[in-house]
């Protein structure tokens, strides 16, 4: 009996042999959930494998509960799977966004009995997430993974959000109040002809003779000459102001040049964005020289209940705004008026994750210098066309350059517009705009950047990044 019983226990210690053998001892890094997890995720495993951590895919992890009826959010179904996979920790994270910042918790778990033995919180804006766990998230959380790091960090609360002091818009200057009705004409004193005893005043002659009726007609001459010298005078001056409000119909085509299969591209139906556009000119106010030709360049537009949807008919919220500033000089040549641009300006376009469904499109935010020219010309009162181009020298790209997508990546872009104008008064006009944007962009992947891998395959020689707009405004020139 006692042999069987031995023979029993060594049958066992063989059959459990393949399960140590391929025992990893290592941390499943699980999927991160919420805006931005993907990337946060990212980071947290560039942070472990520079540490030397080896890492069990999540997949791996998902199969092996899955085949012993394991629940990887419970303590027990933990345990179970780390038994056979020989995971020493399992990392979970979830993100979100509050007032433009994205919230980070990241949770540690052991494997032996699965409950919590480390986290880390933070709150930082997107596009520092690498940067701040780069710089804290080791020390919070390497003890609990055997590392050796200096005494835990706790990390800093997120800065309170501090809400932009709404402007009051300015005060418009207070109307001089209307004159008084002048009282009512009084009758003109009766002529009397003077005696020929009576002396006039020297130059005066006498009324109803032929030399006072023709100082009369001098009189009204020079009194009309003076009045069309100052309407003159006011018609000339340059306007000061005039603001462009009106509606927007685009559309949006990206897409990549020479890629791998994986790679999606993205495409915008006609959809409404509310545009601004306004010119400046302070001097104006109170001359005609040359300083009254130069002024700032504002612009603004900001789309409107808009959601993307992909092939699987899920829906994605979509977000898209750009702004400008700069300085604007103007040559008026007669009916020609030209002008010359330069300034900042940035483009955002954001596609959001549906809950864990990432719509795998890169957020952009273009941020660029415009330099660009413009031409007006005026048919008569009423009617005028515009053209307006110009170069956009890129500064930075957004999401689409950072370390998970092309860190290489850099480009430039383009933007044109014609216009045709309607004025139905001297203070308004109608405007209707036709055109265009292009981004284009060398992304430049290289065999060591983290999107370069089985798994997503990142890998293209350039994107380009295409609007085509039509836009319906009111010129208010005030």
């Amino acid at each position: 009996m006692r042999l069987a019983r031995l023979q029993l226990v060594i049958w066992a210690a063989v059959l459990a042999l393949p399960n140590f053998a391929f025992a990893e001892d290592g941390v499943v890094v699980e999927d991160f959930k919420g805006a931005s997890g993907k990337k946060a995720r990212s980071a947290v495993v560039e942070i472990l494998e520079d540490q030397g951590i080896v890492l069990i895919p999540p997949k791996k992890a998902k199969l092996t509960a899955k085949k012993s009826g394991a629940d990887l959010t419970s303590e027990s179904g933990r345990v179970r799977v780390a038994k056979k996979l020989g995971v020493v920790a399992f990392i979970s994270g979830t993100t979100k966004v509050v007032k433009k910042k994205t919230e980070i918790d990241i949770r540690v778990y052991r494997g032996s009995d699965g409950m919590e033995s480390a986290s880390f919180k933070t709150a930082v804006t997107k596009w520092t997430i690498s940067k701040e766990l780069n710089k804290k998230l080791w020390a919070a959380i390497g003890p609990a993974l055997g590392g050796e790091s200096e005494e835990a960090i706790t990390p800093e609360p997120a800065a309170p959000v501090v809400e932009p002091v709404r402007k009051e818009p300015i005060a418009a200057a207070p109307q001089r109040p209307a004159p008084t009705r002048a009282p009512p004409p009084q009758p003109a004193p009766r002529y009397e002809e003077p005696e020929l005893d009576d002396e006039l005043p020297p130059g005066v002659a006498p009324r109803g003779t032929q030399q006072a009726r023709d100082d009369e007609s001098e009189n009204e001459a020079l009194a009309m000459e003076t009045h069309a010298d100052s309407d003159e005078s006011t018609a000339q001056r340059p306007s000061a102001l005039d603001i462009t409000v009106g509606a927007r119909i685009g559309t949006r085509s990206f897409g990549y040049n020479d890629s791998l299969p994986g790679l999606r591209g993205y495409s915008l139906l006609p959809s409404p964005s509310l545009a601004l556009l306004g010119h400046w000119y302070p001097a104006a106010h109170f001359g005609a020289g040359a300083l009254a030709h130069l002024g700032l360049d504002v612009r603004a537009e900001m789309l409107v209940g808009v959601s993307s949807e992909n092939d699987e008919k899920q829906k994605f919220s979509t977000s898209s705004h750009a702004l400008g500033l700069g300085l604007r000089g103007r040559i008026p040549l007669d009916k020609v008026e030209l002008g010359v641009i330069g300034g900042w300006g940035q483009h955002g376009f954001n596609v959001a994750d549906n809950g864990d469904m990432d719509p795998d499109v890169p957020d952009i935010k273009y941020s660029f210098l415009r330099l660009g020219a413009d031409g007006k010309y005026q048919f008569n009162r009423a009617i005028a066309v515009q053209l307006r181009a110009a170069f956009l020298y890129g500064l930075s790209l957004g999401e689409i350059s950072s370390p998970a997508w092309f860190p290489h990546a850099s480009g430039n872009g383009i933007e044109a517009e014609a216009s045709f104008q309607l004025g139905v008064s001297k203070l308004l006009a109608f405007e209707l705009a036709l055109g265009m944007q292009r981004y284009f962009m060398s992304l430049n992947p290289e065999a060591g950047d983290p999107g370069v891998n089985p798994q997503t395959l990142r890998v293209a020689g350039g994107a380009l990044d295409k609007y085509f707009f039509s836009r319906l405004g009111l010129i208010i020139r005030p």
